[in-house]
């Protein structure tokens, strides 16, 4: 039996009896509140590089030794906050968000042999509702869509997707 406390919004009450009642959930780290209610208007730009190198530890089992790993990413980011019907993104108690991420990937042409990989862009979409209580607890349900990442060997698809 689910017990609703009475000072919750009707809405809030809905999304918590639908989260009780669901018989299975896959979950996956969507950082909700990753966004601060900000000046509508507000631009800025984000640009980053890491490096990383160094050996791999892999399965005992897999017939491979003094394995190394160098990965260079490049990170370019733009935000601009908006105000949708003159509202921004916390309405009331309620928070909205979205964002969409594309990932490229450049030709590695470093395998064990001397064939090339390539991978087309993984394309992504989330989005979060989150309700925030008068104490400052919070509740959040978000959602994230995945499409693209096929590879590519010497012109040949890999059955390597991940789900």
């Amino acid at each position: 039996m689910i017990i609703i406390n009475k000072h919750l919004p009707p809405l809030a009450q809905i999304l918590l009896i639908y989260l009780c009642s669901v018989s299975g959930l896959v979950a996956q780290e969507l950082e909700p509140r990753s966004y601060a209610n900000a000046p509508d208007g507000l631009n800025f730009v984000v640009a980053g590089y890491q490096n990383s190198q160094g050996g791999l530890v892999l399965d005992p089992a897999i017939p491979i030794s003094d394995a190394t790993s160098r990965v260079n990413v490049a990170i370019l980011g733009y935000l601009r906050m908006l105000n949708v019907a003159g509202l921004s993104s916390a309405i009331n108690h309620w928070i909205v968000e979205a964002t969409a991420n594309v990932t490229f990937y450049s030709e590695n042409d470093t395998l064990a042999t001397d064939k090339v990989r390539k991978q087309v862009p993984v394309y992504s979409v989330q989005g979060n509702l989150t309700y925030t209580f008068k104490n400052k607890i919070w509740l959040s349900y978000g959602v994230t869509y995945f499409i693209g990442g096929e590879t590519k060997v010497e012109g040949v698809v890999s059955n390597d997707l991940q789900a």
